[in-house]
């Protein structure tokens, strides 16, 4: 008693919760692709926003109509909003 609640990240060394830590913990347990691909995006001295959402969009999980009917949410429409006629993906937004 006397002691308030804290916050506590667990998977590193600081106890402090950074999306690279975050990035260590799921690439360790669930996610199996080139390791170096992902090395090398951590090593990009950019912000951690930036990286984590590059991060996102290799991976395929940004929130796109494609990926968002994929998870059974209700979209009025898959059709991209930047060009009218192509269904909106992560590979039509950012690789087309």
């Amino acid at each position: 008693m006397g002691k308030e609640d804290e916050w506590v990240w667990k998977d590193n060394h600081t106890n402090v919760y950074t999306i690279k830590s975050a990035y260590t913990k799921l690439i360790t347990r669930s996610i199996n692709i080139d390791d170096d691909l992902f090395v090398q995006l951590w090593n990009i001295k950019a912000l951690p926003n930036a990286l984590h959402f590059a991060w996102k969009v290799i991976l395929n999980k940004v929130a796109t109509c494609d990926n968002l009917i994929t998870r059974g949410v209700s979209v009025s429409t898959n059709v991209s909003v930047m060009c009218g006629k192509c269904e909106e993906s992560v590979g039509h937004i950012f690789f087309n």
